[in-house]
């Protein structure tokens, strides 16, 4: 497999602009970037022979003639990403280009996940999503996999519902597939999906409603993870002192009472129904008060999460990734009604853009991030919301 490795030091703020500006010509970069004519142009041809753009269309000359200009493009099928996001009962999978265009996906719900069936199952996933490759220079440049838990140096040392964290994912996954491997908590990587193919945000935090509650933060277009990769962790923040027992050893956490778990396992014992889903909650949203007061009190709960963090990060944007909420966009209005400190007065709180797959986008920014050297990297977002 190939690899792409910058070969002059200014050769990531080239690319950079040419993937900013979609299409740009060498004159334009040289205005922008400060760098001399000479430089620019070996830099540019330096990434053609690389096949990372290429030479898109002849401008049209200036009033006062001269050459006509060559403007140049990121290649955006120069390489393919792999794209998995494990969670409790349910493996989601996607193979997409270098701009995070996907090709295919594969889902499998309802499985039971642990140590011994791992690799195995990840490896027939990936196998599944390789199979008919469209031509590309690089092939496939590595997976992404997001695990909700705590990731710290790409080594899994925490997940409250499973036994994953006692065995060497990364390690062996890349030596079953022979392909580089980057884990990422699951929070962390909405965060990266929202970051580099939705918002305009250079700070943002994004919360996922799960089986737990978690938040990724990006500063500056930079994801922060703390020293040990739990930064964010804010279901495990004390909602009530004393209150119940969490997995993760505390009493009280917030996840305890306002995970969409929590929330489903409240409604169905107060409809006295074994098991309830998103449809029937829907339902019950438009005729059911009791089941209405339950939800808008999981969003006041939210609130207090949403205030803590954003108190600490004063961020830009607040992003909800929940199916939920998504569906019933009305406990967005309730959140933002509980937010009553003039610290949240000018964050903007939304749903997710991305849908169901904001995680998945987040494992193919980590890969296409290691892979271009790019830290702070946006694409257009017009082709993930059609």
């Amino acid at each position: 497999m190939q690899t792409y490795n910058p070969t002059h030091q200014s050769e990531p703020l080239i690319l950079k602009n040419i993937i900013d500006y979609q299409e740009i010509s060498r004159a334009k970069l040289t205005k922008i970037t400060n760098l001399t004519k000479s430089s620019v142009s070996d830099i540019t041809k330096t990434l053609l022979d690389k096949d990372i753009i290429y030479e898109s269309k002849v401008g049209n000359s200036t009033n006062s003639g001269g050459r006509r200009p060559i403007y140049l493009k990121f290649n955006e099928n120069s390489a393919l990403v792999i794209g998995i996001e494990i969670g409790r009962n349910y493996i989601k999978g996607g193979l997409s280009y270098i701009n995070g265009s996907l090709i295919r996906e594969k889902s499998y719900t309802q499985i039971t996940i642990n140590r011994y069936n791992i690799i195995d199952t990840l490896s027939q996933i990936i196998q599944q999503l390789c199979s008919d490759l469209p031509k590309s220079s690089y092939g496939i440049i590595g997976v992404g996999v997001a695990i909700h838990g705590s990731i710290y140096k790409n080594k899994i040392t925490f997940v409250p519902y499973s036994d994953m964290d006692e065995i060497e994912l990364q390690e062996k996954l890349s030596s079953h597939t022979h392909l580089p491997v980057f884990l990422i908590n699951e929070a962390n990587a909405s965060a990266l999906g929202e970051y580099t193919f939705t918002s305009n945000s250079e700070s943002l935090i994004s919360i996922s409603i799960q089986d737990g509650i978690g938040a990724g933060i990006i500063e500056k277009g930079i994801l922060y993870s703390g020293k040990n990769g739990n930064a964010g962790e804010i279901g495990h923040t004390t909602l009530y002192p004393d209150g119940r027992l969490c997995p993760c050893g505390n009493h009280g956490c917030l996840e305890q009472y306002a995970s969409t778990t929590i929330l489903y396992k409240e409604i169905s014992k107060l409809k006295e129904v074994e098991y309830c889903d998103l449809h029937q909650v829907i339902n019950y949203w438009h005729n059911d008060e009791e089941v209405i007061q339950l939800l808008k009190n999981n969003a006041k709960l939210i609130s207090i999460g949403v205030n803590n963090i954003v108190s600490m990060y004063d961020p830009e944007t607040v992003v909800i990734n929940n199916e939920l909420y998504r569906e019933i966009p009305d406990l967005i209005n309730v959140i933002e009604k509980h937010l009553t400190s003039r610290n949240n007065r000018n964050v903007f709180i939304k749903n997710t853009s991305l849908e169901d797959k904001t995680t998945l986008y987040g494992c193919l920014s980590l890969v296409i991030r290691q892979f271009l050297k790019l830290n702070k990297i946006k694409f257009n977002t017009n082709i993930f919301l059609t």
